[in-house]
């Protein structure tokens, strides 16, 4: 079964008529170590009737999928802010194809779906969507046609942002220093992607994992056990040993190292990092370290650290999501704030 195939909740956005949502954008992903195609799934949220505008392309969490009120809320958010919104399923997730094991590896495999969403957005990787009639069949022909090229007449592409959340947050981290400012394809257009949005985001993989077996076992003797355990039966069912278990090939420690080793910083990539201090599933102190070498990079970096409540009927969930990725429902209004005036400074004041 798919991961978070279930829609959970839809943004309510005003009946406006310059809004043309697109969903079924399917795309292949650029993953060079799969021996056949994976095909991804995306959705567009775009303004009709507005010249090009700068667009966010928004990565999601673990177990959850472009359909989860965690890449919604923001996704209406931001287009209510003059923005496209571009958001995608990963692999394993909602609607995109599974891969042959069917395994979460936190950004070291899913920063080459990122970068398939990324180059879609940008005009460089062919699409094609879906039930185009039934989405569009009242809309006439020269009309229809924008939004099947909708990113040459919508999208400004000297504009392009992030948003990751949670493990989308890793894999835009990991797709940053490995992707962005090192791949052929990427480099000569890092200059235009300028913002980078990150709720709630997973940087020291190891230890993230290892913490939450710690807290529900009560013991980090056992759960170093398990941990290495863990590791030996994944590596036994991929067949890999280097890619299958935390912390995985690619992550974004060691991506902001390569950004630092390989003296590659010279983009405007501004980072954000907004993180609850009340967040058990992602520790705060386990993001920091990215915090800190972003900065020793020299991207422009912002920070949030704010305390959370967690509502009530949360505390009855089956999942143990304590004040993980809660910052947006704690105060909805400051969260847009935040958001909006980050993505404005440097996706519209930057030009």
């Amino acid at each position: 079964m798919r991961l978070g195939n279930q829609p959970l909740c839809v943004p309510i956005i005003e009946k406006d008529t310059s809004l043309v949502y697109t969903e079924n954008i399917t795309f292949s992903t650029a993953d060079p170590s799969l021996e056949s195609r994976l095909f991804l799934k995306g959705h567009a949220i775009l303004h009709r009737n507005e010249s090009r505008l700068p667009t966010i392309v928004i990565t999601h969490g673990f177990r959850v999928s472009a359909f989860h009120y965690s890449g919604l809320l923001p996704a209406g958010m931001l287009y209510k802010n003059k923005f496209n919104v571009f958001i995608f399923d990963m692999r394993n997730h909602g609607w995109s194809d599974k891969d042959s094991h069917v395994l979460a590896t936190y950004g070291s495999n899913e920063q080459y779906d990122l970068k398939a969403a990324m180059e879609v957005a940008m005009g460089l990787r062919s699409y094609q969507i879906q039930n185009v009639d039934k989405q569009f069949g009242n809309v006439d022909v020269e009309e229809k046609q924008k939004i099947l090229d909708w990113t040459s007449h919508f999208v400004d592409k000297e504009s392009i942002g992030m948003y990751g959340i949670s493990m989308g947050g890793a894999t835009s981290l990991t797709f940053v220093g490995h992707q962005l400012l090192q791949d052929p394809t990427f480099v000569p257009l890092k200059q235009h992607v300028k913002a980078l949005f990150l709720d709630s985001s997973v940087c020291d993989i190891y230890q993230v994992l290892h913490s939450n077996v710690a807290q529900t076992i009560y013991s980090n003797t056992v759960a170093n056990i398990i941990m290495k355990g863990t590791c030996q039966v994944s590596q036994w069912i991929t067949n890999k040993d280097d890619q299958s278990c935390a912390p995985f090939s690619y992550h974004p420690l060691n991506s902001l190292e390569r950004v630092l080793q390989s003296n590659s910083s010279d983009s405007p990539l501004a980072i954000h990092f907004d993180h609850s201090i009340d967040d058990t599933l992602v520790e705060l102190e386990h993001t920091i370290p990215c915090v800190e070498l972003a900065k020793k990079a020299k991207f422009e970096v912002s920070t949030h650290f704010m305390s959370t409540k967690t509502p009530e009927h949360h505390l009855r969930s089956r999942f143990k999501c304590m004040n993980h990725c809660a910052q947006s429902l704690f105060d909805l209004k400051a969260y847009e704030k935040r958001l909006a005036r980050f993505f404005v400074k440097n996706l519209y004041n930057k030009k």
